[in-house]
This record gives C-alpha cells, sequence and structure tokens, in this order.
C-alpha cells in the first residue's frame, strides 16, 4: 500500500497492490488484486494483476494482462493489453485497439460515439454492450427543484419560528459591521472545526459517549439554524423592519429565507456563500448562546451573594 506523488511498481508483489498518487506506473505483477487511485496511471507490458484490477483517474493506460476482470473510472482509457474477463468502463473517451483480448464481455459508457474507438480486429466472446452517457438536464429546469426548494423554505421558516420564540435572544443577532461578521464567521469556524474533534476524543472513553452523543447533536442542530439566523437578518434589513411588530419581523423571516436559498443555489458561487453563511450563522449562535449563560451565572453568583 503505497501514498506518494510518483509510484512505480516494477517488481513482483505476492497479495495486492493498493497506490493512491498522482502518477502511478505499474509495470510489476501482482499476485491478486490492483487498486489504482491518480491522476496519470500506466498498467505496462508484463505487467498487472493476476484477479482483478479496479482503477480511478483521470488518464489511464492499460497495456498489460490483467487475470480476471478490469474496471477502469477514468477520462480516458487505452487498452492493448489482454483481459481474460470482462472489461467494464466509466467514463469520458475508450480506446481499445490490438494487439487486446476481451475473454468475455465489454461493458462501456462514454460521452459519445466519436469518443469510443474499438478496433474490429479485437476479439470479445462475449457481450459487446456500449452506451453513451446522456446529456444531464439542468436542475433548474425540473420541477422537483423548485418543489424541494419550497419544502426546505417551509420547514425552515416554522424552525425559525419555534427557534425565536423559545430564544428571544437569537432574534437580536446583528451583522452591522464588517467586524461583526467577521468575528462571527471566526468563531463559527472554530464551532465548526472543534465541535466534532472534541465529540471524537470524548467517544474514546466510556464515560463521555453521552457527552459526545450530545456534542454531535447539538453540532448538527447549530449547522442546520445558522443560515435561519442570518436569514432572519437580512430580511430585516431589505424589509426595513428593526424592532417592528410581529407580523413584520414574521414577513421579514420568510424573506431572509427566500434571498438565502436563492443566494446558496447560484450556479458556481452558491456553494462558496453557502458555506460562509454557515459559519458566519454558526459564529452568531454561538456567541448569543455564550453569552446569555454567561448573564445567567452572572445574575446566579449574584444572588447566591446576598
Amino acid at each position: 500500500m503505497a501514498f506518494a506523488r510518483n509510484i512505480d511498481v516494477s517488481g513482483s508483489v505476492e497479495g495486492d497492490v493498493c497506490a493512491f498518487a498522482q502518477t502511478i506506473q505499474a509495470n510489476g505483477k501482482a499476485g491478486r488484486n490492483l487498486y489504482a487511485f491518480g491522476q496519470t496511471i500506466a498498467l505496462g507490458t508484463g505487467g498487472g494483476p493476476q484477479r482483478d484490477a479496479t482503477i480511478f483517474g483521470a488518464n489511464v493506460n492499460a497495456d498489460g494482462d490483467v487475470g480476471n476482470d478490469l474496471t477502469v473510472f477514468a477520462g480516458t482509457l487505452d487498452v492493448g493489453g489482454k483481459i481474460s474477463r470482462d472489461l467494464r468502463f466509466r467514463g469520458g473517451q475508450l480506446a481499445v485497439h490490438e494487439p487486446s483480448v476481451i475473454g468475455r464481455n465489454l461493458d462501456a459508457v462514454t460521452n459519445s460515439e466519436k469518443d469510443t474507438h474499438i478496433d474490429a480486429k479485437v476479439p470479445i466472446p462475449g457481450k459487446k454492450v456500449v452506451e453513451y452517457a446522456k446529456p444531464r438536464t439542468s436542475r433548474y429546469l425540473t420541477g422537483r427543484f423548485y418543489f424541494w426548494q419550497i419544502i426546505k423554505i417551509g420547514a425552515a421558516f416554522v424552525t425559525g419560528l419555534l427557534l425565536f420564540w423559545l430564544f428571544p435572544g437569537a432574534s437580536r443577532v446583528s451583522f452591522s459591521s464588517g467586524r461583526a461578521v467577521l468575528t462571527s464567521g471566526g468563531v463559527g469556524f472554530l464551532a465548526a472545526v472543534a465541535a466534532p474533534v472534541a465529540a471524537v476524543i470524548l467517544a474514546i472513553t466510556l464515560v463521555g459517549l453521552p457527552i459526545a452523543l450530545v456534542t454531535i447533536v447539538v453540532w448538527l442542530l447549530g449547522l442546520y439554524l445558522a443560515k435561519i439566523v442570518v436569514a432572519r437578518y437580512v430580511g430585516e434589513v431589505i424589509m426595513g423592519n428593526k424592532g417592528g411588530a410581529m407580523s413584520s419581523r414574521i414577513i421579514a423571516l420568510l424573506v431572509g429565507l427566500v434571498v438565502v436559498v436563492v443566494a446558496v443555489n447560484l450556479p458556481f458561487i452558491g456553494g462558496i456563500i453557502n458555506f460562509l453563511l454557515l459559519l458566519i450563522g454558526l459564529g452568531a449562535l454561538a456567541m448569543t448562546v455564550y453569552g446569555a449563560s454567561k448573564g445567567r451565572f452572572s445574575t446566579g453568583q449574584t444572588s447566591n451573594a446576598r
């Protein structure tokens, strides 16, 4: 098993070969199976596994011999070796040429007919199935996409109403300055990273396992509520509502949720926006909870002193 930038397997391995690298050159024999994950992978002449080969890569060249099946997921695959049983390919371009031999079946899915070149002289005694990938319909052109977005908005709206009713402090979160946004984002990043790490450390001990489970649940809940908090503030800014009537705040929450959902589904930049809003909202929630707990603790101390 090897992890490196460049891997060259030139000798014989009695068992399996499992390689992760940018470039993999496999000229040696593997007594059992070959698993390769990389950008450029070459199965050289005279090399190959006595059993199966499973390859994930961008560009794959298979001139070696495979004892059983060859399964490849790649951008391009060029086959010039002997495959004792089946060749399975899922990817962009496929070329199978002499002196290749496929002992049984060929099952391939490529981009198009022009990206598929199979030499008629290559023997394929079994089934030869070649399909072409169908163009994927944009999700923005399907009714199902909009239906589920409406469901998400409705669920977040009900959750937001419940959140701000149970914890009024969450409705007072403000991002009135760039510094506040940066602070919330920084705290949110720490919370997003630290919580699961702490849960794993606690879970190692049997005593800390219940605390670890509670931590994970709270963390997941915070991730879900984060964008709802941001959406409420965005809605109030758009509506120009600052401490208005309850009905105005409800409408502001709904408007904010619609804006946030549209933003996170924008092409190309939607994922980045989603990540940033999650960090900012999570940080704001964490600081609000911390501030509320600190206030209660201080009140309790004063009460006891009296």
